[in-house]
């Protein structure tokens, strides 16, 4: 309590913030490499959401579901392409095929 009292006194000395008067407006340079950041993961999501697409268009899914995985995918384009790559991928499950075949 006589803590609480002291601070309640003294908050004015106590809470002293550092001067934010230094620059701190949206630069050229800024704006660019914002703009080509969101080009660049746009770039990134629309190739895991193609690979996606055309891998449901590869196995015959419906077109709710084609879509359904187009939004996970364009939630989760980093964990997909690992998956896909690892698991899904159609061309090497056909060199598999082929490779047994002989």
């Amino acid at each position: 309590m006589l803590v609480e009292l002291f601070a309640l006194r003294n908050f004015r000395t106590l809470e002293r913030f550092a001067d934010t008067n230094t620059d701190t407006e949206l630069t050229t340079g800024m704006v660019a490499l914002i703009v080509i950041m969101i080009v660049i993961s746009l770039i990134y999501t629309a190739g895991a959401i193609s690979l996606s697409w055309n891998y449901n268009n590869y196995i015959g899914s419906t077109y709710g579901m084609k879509m359904f995985y187009a939004v996970l995918v364009f939630i989760f384009p980093s964990f997909y392409y690992p998956v896909y790559a690892l698991m899904l991928n159609p061309i090497r499950k056909l060199t598999h095929l082929k490779g047994s075949a002989k």
